[in-house]
Formats: structure tokens, sequence, C-alpha cells
């Protein structure tokens, strides 16, 4: 396929996809991975592409396969090798530890269970300091939590604009390494796209507030900050997210360009219906020329538009 040529390309800007492989692609996964995709290859960047593979009891044998494969039949191409943050488990526990070492995160005790009675905020329940002063010790079973204080995290999405946060009244200490010894979300992610070097991070609007705790962690390493891009998630007519664990139906790749003409439209980019009827390349060659963030609608959510 031909990228955009009016620019030089440059390594400047790096973007990624990052599924995971709890089952093969469907029609919210492919919104996502178009928006990531045009804004790096717009922006003369480049875009890789990170399996997230660290929760073994939610992954389907044979996703990863497929995963490659429906993208490949869809026109994506990706540079570099494909990433698996399997690969990185050694690193995340070694980072975890360095965060208990200097005093960054402590270890919890608390069970979900003891957790629902707390209050409920934008980014979950909200955790109110129980085990801080206990000096547990890491045991299976203990989660290992991050210490928050009067944090204020603010940034500007480049779909939603200013976002405001306290940390400490709607998060309280958050977890990063989980009671069955493996990584949370928060810490993979934040870890792996400081290190990877991502420019900005284009990704479902259910992520925007889980963003304060990413950035707040990123902000302990002292590195550059990735800007963040947040599109609508798509849901069924019935308003539910579509996602693998609602069993949402695999793309189809035999209607590839219906489906891609669909995911554009979605974005607000306004495609000719022509489209529809046309290859691939020649829809992506349109995209190129037309893509304009600030086509995408600023909410939450958006019905899938067939």
């Amino acid at each position: 396929m031909k990228r955009p040529l009016s620019k030089p390309f440059t390594p400047y800007y790096r973007g990624r996809f990052a599924p995971s492989p709890s089952g093969p692609l469907h029609y919210g996964s492919l919104v996502t991975a178009v928006a990531s995709y045009l804004q790096a290859r717009c922006n003369r960047g480049l875009w890789q592409l990170r399996i997230e593979d660290i929760d073994p009891p939610r992954e389907q044998k044979g996703a990863v396969r497929d995963i490659l494969s429906s993208l490949r039949a869809f026109g994506f191409d990706w540079d570099g090798s494909v990433l698996y943050q399997s690969h990185r488990l050694a690193y995340y526990r070694h980072i975890a530890e360095q965060l208990h070492k200097h005093h960054l995160a402590f270890y919890c005790e608390c069970s979900r269970k003891q957790l629902m009675k707390s209050p409920e905020t934008r980014l979950g329940r909200l955790y109110e300091g129980k085990c801080r002063k206990l000096g547990l010790p890491s045991l299976t079973g203990h989660t290992l939590r991050m210490r928050v204080d009067k944090e204020h995290i603010k940034f500007n999405d480049g779909v939603f604009g200013v976002q405001s946060y306290d940390l400490l009244t709607d998060s309280g200490d958050y977890i990063v390494y989980r009671g069955d010894q493996l990584p949370s979300y928060t810490l993979a992610v934040s870890l792996d796209d400081l290190q990877q070097g991502y420019t900005e991070l284009v990704r479902g609007a259910d992520l925007l507030h889980l963003s304060a705790r990413q950035l707040h962690l990123m902000q302990q390493f002292n590195r550059q900050l990735p800007q963040l891009l947040h599109i609508p998630i798509i849901t069924d007519a019935n308003g539910q997210k579509l996602s693998k664990q609602h069993y949402a139906t695999a793309l189809d790749t035999r209607h590839s360009s219906f489906l891609l003409y669909c995911a554009l439209k979605d974005l607000g980019q306004e495609p000719p219906k022509y489209l529809c009827y046309r290859s691939i390349n020649y829809i992506w060659n349109w995209a190129y020329s037309h893509w304009r963030v600030s086509s995408i609608a600023p909410e939450m959510s958006i019905k899938q538009g067939f």
C-alpha cells in the first residue's frame, strides 16, 4: 500500500495499536486501529503493533494468529516486529519491586468484597488507604498499590479537550501489581508506552479517565509523556460496548471495503458512498487525503454505523 508522500517520512511520531488476544478483532477494534493508523501515517510516523498478552485466563487459543490475519486483510502494515507484553514479565516485576523499595508503593490485603463498600468515582471504586501504614509483605493475594497524595493530573486530549483530575479523591492508591502475581494493566501499558517511545496514544474513550493514573505513574520515570487522543467506543443497537467479553462478532474480511468505509464514517470522516465498492488500497489513499481529527465526535460512545 502507498503511504502519503506529500511530506518526507519522519520517525518523530510514534503510534501503536495494542489488542489483547482474548478473541478475534471485532468492528470496535477496527475503528480504533483505523484511527491510530491514520494518525501515525498522516503524521509521517511509525505505527507499531503490540499484543497485550499478560492475562492468560482470558486469552483464546489462536487469537494472535487471527488478529494478525485480519489486520493484513484490511491493509494495515506495521513497522518492525510485533511486540508481546508476555516477553516483558520479568521487567514489570522488577519495576514493581523498585516502586516498593523506594516507598512509592505498598502492599495491600483488601479484598474486592471489602472495596465494594467504597465510594464510586470516575475511575472506579475509591481506595481510602486502609493498608498504607501496615507494612505488609509481598505475598500471593496481596496487591501492590501506588501511593497517591494530593496529585493533580491535567492533560489536553486530542478529541475531548482539557481533562482534570484530583487523583486523591478520584482514585486513591491504585493497583500496579495484582495479587495473582501479574502486572496491572496500568503498570504494563504505562511502562511499555514510555519505553517504546510512543509520542501519541490513540485509543477508545473507555480509557479516558484511566489516563489519569497512567500519567501519574509515567511521571515517576522523568520521561517525555505521550499526547492522548481518545475516540468514541462503538456500541451495538442496545447501547452495549462491542467487546470480546460481550461476544462481539469477529470481523468478516470478505467485506473489508465496506467495513473500512463504515469505520471512517463512524470516525466522522464523511467518506463518499462509492468507496464501499472500491479496493482497500483505494479507500486508504482516500483516507490519507481526508483524515481530520477535528471531525471525530467528542462523545464517549456511538452506535455502529451499519
